[in-house]
């Protein structure tokens, strides 16, 4: 997941989810009345997969550094 947008319409909340990476990427649109609850659960995902790389990451530097 990339990332997420959501829109407010007069007939319920559109939810655009860009997924893929920076060279191949797909938009995906739900129509949907939970699109706050999904929208707000796909940011946490965002964050916490984000925190973990920069986590992994940081490691993986810190092993070469000391061998």
């Amino acid at each position: 997941i990339i990332s997420t947008n959501r829109y407010s319409t007069e007939h319920g909340i559109i939810l655009d989810i860009k997924i893929g990476n920076q060279y191949r990427n797909k938009n995906i649109t739900i129509h949907t009345e939970q699109g706050i609850e999904i929208s707000r659960l796909l940011g946490q995902y965002i964050y916490v997969d984000s925190e973990n790389r920069a986590f992994i990451t940081g490691i993986e530097q810190t092993k070469l550094t000391c061998d």
